[in-house]
């Protein structure tokens, strides 16, 4: 009896855990399962590589690994003579991943627990969003989660042309596409995987601004934008 009544009273919160649990789970584990399987054959596993996305391997894991090294404001890594002036890309999300790396002993280990966190706060933002809207737990969810599994949802047509559609389609059949188009949809960073939690975060203190009113309101979600 006093089980279910804690489970109808948190019915919101509760659903909101398992989610980002599950999503957490997900984007997460195949770092451990896919390091365990070289481990047998004695290969370290890297998951920043230029033959997984030549954008993180080049552009991200640089400015990350440049706040690791002890620089508060991270260079500019698209051309060499550049390296030791500030990037003119936001900085935020490479001070905070590089922070992570100094935590955690090194860029690769803060790459593996991004992908535990971040799209779990990007799944727990959607929630909330959807939630604020909707007043209702199961809409919320399931909202969240398809956010989560599609986010290309809005490159289909009539927004965008066929092709994306057989991009976005190899999400739920890998024979449509190679495999390239089927890497989950926030497991790159920092971009989608961490400019989304900023942009959550707006889009859900501007919604509540909207709703309620409040100068303080607006003016935390100008900041997150």
């Amino acid at each position: 009896m006093r089980i279910s009544l804690f489970l109808s009273q948190n019915k919101v919160v509760l659903g909101a855990l398992a989610g980002a649990l599950f999503v957490a789970v997900l984007y997460g584990v195949p770092h451990i399962l896919i390091s365990e399987e070289l481990a047998k054959s004695g290969e370290e596993y890297l998951p920043v590589t230029i033959f997984s996305d030549a954008d993180e391997a080049q552009i991200y894991a640089p400015r990350v690994e440049d706040v690791w090294g002890g620089k508060w404001i991270p260079g500019d890594p698209a051309l060499r003579e550049h390296a030791s002036s500030p990037s003119l890309m936001p900085p935020f999300g490479a001070l905070v991943l590089g922070f992570g790396a100094r935590t955690l002993g090194g860029v690769q280990r803060a790459w593996i627990a991004a992908d535990f966190i971040f799209p779990a706060l990007i799944f727990l933002l959607a929630y909330a969003i959807a939630w604020r809207l909707t007043q209702k737990t199961l809409v919320s969810l399931i909202a969240s989660l398809l956010l989560i599994f599609t986010r290309d949802i809005a490159s289909l047509p009539p927004f965008s042309s066929f092709h994306w559609f057989k991009v976005w389609g190899a999400h739920f059949n890998p024979i449509v596409d190679g495999p390239v188009f089927t890497r989950m949809p926030f497991d790159r960073l920092e971009s989608p995987e961490w400019t989304f939690i900023p942009l959550g975060l707006f889009l859900l203190l501007w919604i509540a601004w909207v709703q309620s009113g409040g100068v303080k309101r607006a003016f935390l979600a100008g900041v997150a934008y």
